[in-house]
């Protein structure tokens, strides 16, 4: 049964790219607030899992993907306003 499901939607699964975990280098922070964010780190104690990790990047990316759209969305929308000023103009040019 399993396999038979396989079969038929192996190609709509989507497989994801592998997850990298990349350590920051640290740059100059106020001792103050590092010692607050470990702090708030340690209250923290739940660890995220690999698959955790990875729906948390994939949420990001959207996110990402969403503030693209739009800011392309928002520069579309002043580019037709401006035309439509621009007419406005050009109707009472005349007189």
């Amino acid at each position: 049964m399993v396999y038979e499901w396989l079969k038929r939607y192996w190609y709509s699964i989507s497989f994801q790219t592998p997850v990298e975990t990349v350590r920051q280098k640290a740059s100059h922070q106020n001792p103050k607030r590092r010692q607050r964010e470990a702090r708030r780190a340690q209250d923290t104690r739940l660890s995220l899992t690999k698959s955790q990790l990875a729906v948390k990047q994939q949420q990001e990316e959207r996110a990402e993907q969403k503030a693209e759209r739009r800011k392309e969305n928002r520069a579309i929308q002043k580019e037709a306003f401006r035309l439509r000023q621009m007419k406005k103009k050009a109707k009472h040019k005349g007189r």
